[in-house]
């Protein structure tokens, strides 16, 4: 009989594991017998594997615990202050004029909102201290005009003689204050009365300033003010009307009086402020770099290096100048650390003219090129212009085009701001396309000006560029302030957030508006409804977990386990406001405003619908302080006392259940070995038993061989009576 054993031969070759049978030299499966056996054996290894899916199935529920705990604190954190808790909707009797919006920090009540139009100029001089004589050369004129600056023939104006109407060499500005509105009374009437006003105070020096306002309102009532010789009101050319005081030494300047700073450049920038300087190293002006840092009140800031007696760049076009009082002497050039130094520097438009009082963006249109095929520059030239006073310097290369110079505005990264565009006119004319120079941001501090260069086959120069929308600020009136008539609010866009607690003003037309907060008592109504079923989450999924139901047998993952019984006991515990006065407070417990457990429900939290309306309806902030923190009444609301508890026993390390998760992972581990453990025993057994049948396999076979050998020499003897 043929078999079909394989086997290696030798009991190296048993043990390599290269054993291969089918049963057919011994008739028998003994592979089915081996499988047998080895599966017995692995009876120890189902039951670890058992037992650590119970463990693991303990560890995904300590998550969940952990997670509805988590959810409960995160939700309470959202709830626990009364800005929080108090749910608020707005309204705007005219959304044509506004809309607005709210957070729960706003407070119920109604705001009447003006948003100007028709906005008068108002200009301001640079400050003078009290008594000092504002100048003016005998004979010359002060000169304050009215009108379109487009049309030289409307503009009406009010002219004072220096010598006639005040005197440069004695009058301080309350004469010169007092001498305008003479002049303007006596008949022109184009200015409100002349304020002068305190604005500030140095080494106990009072200043102060005279604001102009123009009488009539609108961009066709421009006011501007022409000095004469000899007077500093502030410095002025076609574009600007800025000043830039002396500097202001601070009180711990000790150099002894051999340097001496001094103001220099123009200023370009579009609010008032105050530049601060500080000296950062030791040394004599001239033998060592000096350095120096500078911030301003706006948050800009940067420093520069003294190397010299001399003037230096600072920001927006305000200069330092570093003098030396002794030259030839410098034993006293020495500067010291710490040293400081203030400017005051001013934009003395205060309020533009405007039509509306809505924010604008700035818009520069060229007066036209000839097509995109010529090159506005036949050799390398640059390019410049000034955004919120700061200069910018493009690098034009030969050879360039109008759409090459607009792509090298857009992505120089010294660009704070500005977009540039073509636009074909369809004129087909020599000036069909049109370069337009376009702020990215809305505000009068975001303008677009001193626009100049040096290519030779454009013409860049600012009068090249036409102003066809003007950088303005939003004006705005609340609840009657200002409650001068002339006077606005100034926001550089028109999303207004910071006038109104908790309300954003979204402007959009001129005219006026009521806008009104008040509670949203559904909305708040809805956040203790999930506050409710936040706890239902959590205190339902203990009871699940640790349930045990004696008629069917059925129990929770976790039943009596201590953690669970703990948390329902810790949360239960916090679900009772502290520091609350029966005397004093409508509310001291949830139950009172309709909140309690049902048992007939397994002890879930169930809302009784009508007294909790009733009792927001009642006394809103009593419910609050049920839920928040008030600290001026020392009471402590459930949610605050949730989210302080919640967060200790959700910590990542000492959470109670992730105490015990860690634990259970060791537990795990340890399973985890013994399986692998056992896995080897196995696999050792395994072995063993095949060489063991892989022998009894090959002597059976070759039993087999020597029977059917004997059997067909049996069969061929010869039988009795045969021949």
């Amino acid at each position: 009989m043929p078999s079909d054993v394989s086997l290696s031969g030798t009991s190296t070759d048993l043990l390599s594991g290269s054993i291969r049978w089918t049963g057919l030299g011994s008739g028998i499966d003994f592979v089915e017998v081996v499988d047998q056996l080895v599966a017995i054996e692995r009876t120890q290894i189902n039951s670890l594997e058992s037992w650590k899916i119970t463990w693991e199935d303990k560890i995904t529920s300590l998550q969940g615990l952990n997670s509805r705990m988590a959810s409960v604190g995160s939700f309470c954190e959202d709830f626990d202050s009364f800005e929080e808790f108090y749910s608020r909707s707005i309204s705007s009797s005219n959304t044509s004029v506004l809309t607005a919006t709210n957070t729960s920090d706003a407070v119920p009540g109604s705001h009447t909102v003006v948003v100007g139009q028709e906005i008068v100029g108002r200009v301001a001089t640079r400050s003078y201290q009290d008594g000092t004589v504002v100048g003016g050369n005998a004979g010359t004129q002060l000169m304050i005009r009215v009108g379109d600056p487009n049309d030289s023939g409307t503009w009406q104006t009010v002219t004072l003689t220096e010598g006639v109407d005040w005197d440069g060499t004695v009058d301080d500005i309350d004469a010169l204050a007092a001498a305008i509105d003479s002049v303007d009374d006596a008949g022109s009437d184009i200015l409100e009365a002349v304020e002068v006003v305190e604005d500030k105070t140095r080494g106990g020096n009072t200043y102060k300033r005279l604001i102009i306002t123009a009488r009539d309102g609108g961009t066709d009532n421009q006011l501007w003010v022409e000095q004469p010789a000899g007077m500093d009101l502030f410095y002025e050319d076609t574009t600007y009307k800025t000043s830039i005081d002396d500097p202001f030494y601070e009180g711990n300047w000790n150099n002894t009086g051999g340097v001496d700073l001094g103001k220099q450049g123009a200023y370009l920038g579009s609010t008032n402020k105050t530049f601060t300087f500080m000296i950062n190293t030791t040394g004599v002006i001239g033998q060592e770099d000096i350095n120096v840092s500078w911030a301003d009140n706006e948050g800009n800031s940067g420093a520069f290096v003294v190397d010299d007696f001399g003037t230096y760049d600072v920001f927006q076009g305000v200069q330092v100048e570093f003098l030396d009082t002794t030259p030839g002497d410098d034993s006293d050039d020495i500067v010291f650390a710490a040293d400081s130094f203030i400017m005051d520097v001013y934009q003395t438009t205060l309020q533009n003219a405007q039509d509306s009082g809505l924010a604008q963006t700035e818009q520069r249109v060229n007066k036209g090129f000839i097509d995109l095929i010529t090159p506005v520059t036949g050799t390398d030239q640059t390019f410049t212009y000034y955004y919120e006073g700061v200069q910018t310097d493009i690098d034009v290369p030969a050879g360039a085009k109008l759409q090459d110079l607009v792509n090298l505005i857009n992505s120089d990264p010294d660009n704070r701001g500005v977009r540039a565009t073509i636009v074909d006119d369809g004129t087909s004319t020599s000036t069909a396309y049109h370069l337009i120079l376009t702020a990215r941001e809305t505000g009068a501090e975001h303008t677009i000006t001193g626009i100049t260069g040096t290519l030779d086959n454009f013409d860049c120069s600012d009068a090249d560029f036409e102003t066809t929308q003007k950088a303005t600020n939003a004006m705005l009136r609340v609840d009657g302030f200002p409650s001068d008539s002339s006077e606005y609010l100034q926001r550089s866009t028109n999303s207004v957030s910071d006038v109104i607690t908790g309300v954003t003003f979204n402007l959009l037309n001129t005219g006026s508006a009521v806008v009104s907060v008040s509670n949203d008592l559904a909305a708040i109504k809805t956040q203790i409804e999930t506050f409710v079923s936040s706890i239902n989450f959590l205190m339902g999924y203990i009871y699940e977990e640790t349930k045990y139901l004696p008629e069917t047998g059925e129990s929770g993952t976790m039943i009596g386990n201590y953690a669970y019984t703990l948390v329902r006991s810790i949360v239960s515990g916090l679900l009772y406001p502290e520091g609350l006065d029966r005397e004093v407070d409508t509310y001291t417990q949830l139950s009172q405003i309709g909140i309690k457990t049902d048992p007939d429900q397994n002890g879930k939290w169930v809302i009784d619908s009508t007294a909790l309306e009733n009792a927001l309806n009642n006394d809103l902030e009593a419910v609050a302080r049920l839920f928040v923190e008030d600290s001026d009444r020392g009471s402590t609301g459930v949610c605050v006392r949730l989210v302080e508890k919640l967060k200790e026993l959700t910590d990542s390390e000492d959470g109670i259940a992730n105490v015990l998760i860690d634990n259970y992972n060791g537990i795990i581990k340890g399973i985890d070995d013994k399986i692998a453990n056992e896995e080897k025993r196995i696999n050792l057994y395994e072995q063993r038993l095949n060489e063991k049948f892989a022998r009894l396999e090959k002597q059976l076979s070759a039993l087999n061989a020597e029977l059917s050998y004997i059997e067909s020499q049996l069969d061929n003897l010869p039988k009795i009576g045969e021949s």
